[in-house]
Formats: C-alpha cells, sequence, structure tokens
C-alpha cells in the first residue's frame, strides 16, 4: 500500500511540474509591486527599493501577499521574478523615449518621466544603454524613509535655522593653503594618466588598472588605503577607499567621492572617459592629496567607486555598507564631471545638486565658495536628482550633494562628448 501511494505521489508531481512551468511561474516566486507611501511594513521580508513621492515600489515573497490584504490605497502586481532579479529605474523625457527603450529593456512600470526595467547580466552590458541615464534600484532601502514627510520637512527647516558653520570649524588659513596649492597642471596629470589605461569600462579588465594606480596614488599621500569587492553583474568590481582618522571626533565621517570607471559606444576598446569621470577622481585624489598633511577634527574618506555605469553599483554596495555598520556619516561631496565648459558666450558654472534633507550641506557648499573662490554657482534642490552616486546617500538618509559642470544631461552647458570616444582631455578647460 505504502508503495502504491509513493508512485501516485511520484506520478502526480510529474503530471503537475508541466502545469507549473507553463503557467509561466513557479510557486514561491518574488513579486515586484507598486504601494502607497504611506505603508508600513509587519514583516522583514518586505523590502522596499524605491520611493517616490506618491508611491512606493517593493519586493515581496508571494506568500507576503496575504498580508496586504485590506492596506491602504491596495498594491499593484508589477512583475513576478525569481531571486536575485536586478530592476533599473530609467529617466525617459517623452513617449518616444520609452518605445525606444522597450526594445532594449523589458519595462515593468512608468509613469512620468520614470520607467522601471527588468535587467539581467547580458543586457547590462548592451552598447545601446549609454543613451539612457538609470540607475540600480538597491535590494532594499530603509523603510524609515517613508515616514510622515512632514516631519521630514520640519527636520530641514530646524536644520537651515542653525548656522552653516556647525558643519565645522577650520582656520580660514588653512583652507586658503589648500586651495592655493592645487594647480592645473597636477590635475591634467591625474586626468590624462587615467584617460591613458585607455578604458576603464567596468567589465573590461583595464578597469583594475585604474583601481590599482587610484591605490597606489592614496597609499603614496600617506593615507589608511583599502578596496572594496562587489558583485557588478556577475563580474567583480573594486571601491577604492582611503581614510584620514579625526582627531577629536573620529566616529564623524565626511566623504569626498567620485567614480573611475567609464563608458562608450565601444567600451571595451575605447573609453577614455576624461571627464566623465577621470575629473572627479582626479578631483578626490588632489583633495587627499593636501588634506592629508593636515589635521581635523572628524574622519575624513576619499572614495573612489566603480560600477557607476552600470547604475551606481559600487556606491549602492559601499554606502549600505555604511549604513549596515551604524556609520555617523555627517555629509558626502561627490564630484562627477567637473572639467568641461563650453565656450562663450556659454555659461561657466559649478551646479551643486542637493534634496531636500542636503540643503543644508549645500548652503555651507556656498557659504565657502562665496567665501573661498567666487565662482558663478547654480543650486538646485531636486529629490528627483538620482543620475549620479549622490543619490545612493540619500537612499539611505545620508546627506549628500553633487558637484558638476551642469545640471544634467539635458543642460545646454553639458558635455556634447559624453560617452563616447571623442571625450578627451583636449575638450578640457580647467
Amino acid at each position: 500500500m505504502k508503495k502504491t501511494r509513493t508512485r501516485f505521489a511520484l506520478l502526480f508531481l510529474l503530471l503537475l511540474l508541466p502545469l507549473i512551468f507553463l503557467s509561466g511561474h513557479a510557486f514561491g516566486d518574488d513579486l515586484l509591486i507598486k504601494i502607497s507611501t504611506s505603508f508600513q511594513p509587519v514583516s522583514g521580508n518586505v523590502r522596499l527599493i524605491f520611493l517616490d513621492n506618491d508611491y512606493a515600489v517593493a519586493d515581496l515573497p508571494e506568500a507576503e501577499l496575504t498580508g496586504l490584504s485590506g492596506i491602504p490605497g491596495g498594491y499593484t502586481i508589477l512583475d513576478r521574478h525569481g531571486a536575485g532579479q536586478k530592476y533599473l529605474l530609467f529617466r525617459v523625457e517623452s513617449e518616444k523615449d520609452l518605445a525606444a527603450l522597450s526594445g532594449t529593456v523589458k519595462i515593468v512600470f512608468s509613469s512620468g518621466n520614470k520607467a522601471i526595467a527588468r535587467v539581467d547580466d547580458e543586457t547590462i552590458a548592451n552598447p545601446e544603454l549609454v543613451k539612457y541615464k538609470f540607475r540600480l534600484l538597491p535590494e532594499s532601502i530603509p523603510w524609515q524613509k517613508s515616514l510622515d514627510v512632514s516631519a521630514q520637512r520640519l527636520k530641514a527647516q530646524r536644520l537651515r535655522k542653525s548656522t552653516v558653520r556647525s558643519f565645522g570649524v577650520i582656520a580660514q588659513s588653512t583652507i586658503t593653503a589648500i586651495i592655493s596649492s592645487i594647480g592645473k597642471t597636477e590635475l591634467s596629470a591625474c586626468i590624462q594618466a587615467l584617460q591613458d589605461i585607455g578604458t576603464r569600462y567596468s567589465f573590461s579588465p583595464k578597469c583594475n588598472d585604474a583601481k590599482n594606480y587610484l591605490v597606489q596614488q592614496f597609499e603614496s599621500f600617506g593615507l589608511q588605503t583599502s578596496t572594496q569587492s562587489f558583485k557588478n553583474f556577475g563580474r567583480t568590481n573594486y571601491n577604492v577607499i582611503a581614510t584620514l582618522p579625526g582627531l577629536a571626533s573620529p566616529e564623524k565621517i565626511f566623504l569626498i567621492t567620485a567614480h573611475y570607471d567609464s563608458t562608450s559606444g565601444d567600451p571595451y576598446n575605447s573609453a577614455p572617459g576624461a571627464d566623465d569621470n577621470a575629473s572627479g577622481a582626479a578631483g578626490v585624489l588632489l583633495a587627499a592629496k593636501y588634506m592629508s598633511r593636515r589635521d581635523f577634527a572628524c574622519t575624513g574618506k576619499f572614495v573612489c567607486f566603480s560600477g557607476e555605469e552600470q547604475g551606481l553599483v559600487g556606491s549602492q554596495e559601499y554606502v549600505k555598507y555604511l549604513h549596515d555598520n551604524n556609520a555617523q556619516v555627517m555629509g558626502a561631496i561627490n564630484l562627477d564631471m567637473i572639467a568641461y565648459a563650453k565656450p562663450e558666450p556659454a555659461k561657466r558654472d559649478l551646479d551643486i545638486t542637493a534634496n531636500t534633507d542636503s540643503a543644508p550641506l549645500q548652503e555651507f557648499a556656498e557659504w565657502a565658495n562665496r567665501n573661498y573662490e567666487a565662482v558663478p554657482v547654480d543650486a538646485h534642490v531636486n529629490n528627483d536628482a538620482w543620475w549620479s552616486d549622490h543619490s545612493s546617500f540619500w537612499a539611505f538618509g545620508y546627506p549628500a550633494i553633487e558637484l558638476c559642470e551642469a545640471y544634467d544631461w539635458y543642460s545646454a552647458d553639458f558635455n556634447p562628448y559624453y560617452h563616447s570616444a571623442q571625450e578627451t582631455i583636449d575638450k578640457l578647460d580647467m
């Protein structure tokens, strides 16, 4: 009798398996869902991956759906997937852009100028993607970011009322000495060294040559230097971290960051990336060199990320590490494309971009500019300005600003050689 039952069970499973696979999904799939921003999970298995002004996107096992019945606003299933599926957030400017994008990736949701697409290890290497701006949606971000928006605004207002100088008090002579030490020749040499690698594409072995160059430079400044390895769509990449320990409050951390990888329409063979973003990485190197000769109250970290061109992958990994280790991040300044200027009469300015919670840090940067450099500045507060590594800090609740030569890639002063083999040092104006 027992043998008969076993044979029947096996026969039943054999008959059932084709039905499971033909149905388009297997039991136990994960789901990507759109829900209200007011939703608060009762299970740790519901993972927030994106928060917009009027909706949130979460990932959860199918079994958790029963716990969502009756939530305000309900939910919409956007996609059904297996474990480890990755999604990209794209910026699209028109229906035409969206239609073109849908020919390259699988769109699962779109609203306004945003689209979310499913992507795999092969698709991410498609050269067509260099035409678009996108970022990888993380496996999870803290749910506390979705707390009452008015509470966040009150917090930001309180910070604005405090003096901008609360970010730190450093002797004016020290700042003036550091600024006067940095020259165009040295900046050009760093950019040239990175360009000469030929390509710093994250999936090319030469990206490690750039990593080794950065490690050597940071170590030559006498800084504690380490690397953080991470998986970038199946490939191993590295962030490079140099640390200048603080003397009075070493637990408090300020960061200067930039990505060092590059891309183009032929990224394995030629992606010089002089502006995007050898210029930013060079800025981090020179800040590290001259700040390492001084003493500071708080710890300074100089971090160069890889994997930015695949959707901010490296910075997401690093900032998640900081968050998971309860780091006291006081602020981050991200440098991305800082050396190109169109010929006159085009405007020549520095764009400083912040989200609402980072506005006090932005105001401090403006104050510093007025007092020490007085270059023309355009300041922007935009919670949707997620197009560089500064937004990885925003996702985990840390203040961060981006410094760039142009506000975004649709600005009139944006580098026309962006993501091409012609993006070389001779086009820059430092």
